[in-house]
């Protein structure tokens, strides 16, 4: 403000300056003073002008720079908010692989279970087998074939508790499968949940990115609209100082010719 101020003044004390040369041309009576006069009021009415247009386009700079800092401040916000996305984003996959590995330990636990299952009935009809062909025998022949009656007592209280031990062998397996059967659906509806989440997670960044390209690209037309006022006002400094170059010349030639015609009535 105080570089401006000073131009000013300058600008006022030449125009004084100039003012009294032109006056002292008038009162020598050289020929072409009103013309050179009219001259330098001219350019001093275009650098008004070209100045009025400088400050213009400087308060307009202004002006997109404080867009332009209202446009990186909010940049900055939505970097954060896609930073956290995408902070949530790895969590959610995290929590998808963990789940994953879990089926897949379910899945295995589930084959184990089956194939003890499908083993364990298979013994069980094995030993269904042997109870219907001891069921076909006859009292007589069953005790002819046990070499005491005590070996003939446990052979059949073996028989009964391997029935028991059968059918609760079975009912233990089945409930085991049942259970992780359960497992594997609570964690697919689970992974369904995650999966769900991901994908509006993945909206949302969408969204963020989005918002941050059209950011960058209002940043970039700020930037570019400032270059081009810059230019502007580049231009404009170029024409002032051309015309005040002008005004120095022409008042060196009103000095030339006031002292020519001072030499002149001297020599008269």
């Amino acid at each position: 403000m105080s570089m401006h101020k000073t131009k000013k003044q300058v600008f006022f004390i030449r125009t004084i300056m100039v003012t009294l040369l032109c006056s002292i041309c008038l009162g020598y009576g050289f020929s072409g003073a009103d013309e050179l006069d009219d001259q330098i009021s001219d350019n001093k009415k275009e650098i008004l002008i070209i100045e009025s247009r400088i400050a213009e386009n400087k308060r307009k700079i202004e002006e997109l720079k404080q867009q332009q800092q209202t446009i990186n401040n909010q940049i900055a916000l939505l970097d954060a908010e896609r930073e956290q996305t995408e902070m949530e984003l790895n969590a959610a996959q995290m929590q998808l692989n963990q789940v994953e590995l879990d089926i897949t330990g379910i899945n295995d636990q589930i084959t184990k279970t089956q194939q003890d299952l499908d083993l364990q009935v298979e013994v069980f009809k094995e030993h269904v087998n042997n109870t219907y062909i001891m069921s076909q025998m006859s009292f007589f022949d069953v005790l002819v074939e046990s070499p005491t009656m005590a070996d003939f007592v446990r052979r059949l209280e073996y028989q009964e508790i391997m029935d028991e031990q059968n059918s609760v062998i079975l009912e233990d397996l089945q409930t085991i499968k049942q259970n992780l059967e359960e497992q594997k659906i609570a964690l697919e509806e689970k992974k369904s949940q995650i999966e769900t989440l991901k994908q509006e997670i993945e909206v949302k960044q969408q969204e963020l990115n989005e918002k941050i390209e059209g950011k960058q690209v209002l940043l970039a037309q700020t930037q570019g609209q400032q270059a081009n006022y810059q230019k502007l006002i580049d231009e404009n400094l170029k024409a002032r100082n051309q015309l005040e170059s002008e005004i120095q010349s022409i008042e060196a030639e009103i000095r030339r010719r006031i002292e020519e015609e001072r030499q002149r009535k001297i020599q008269n």
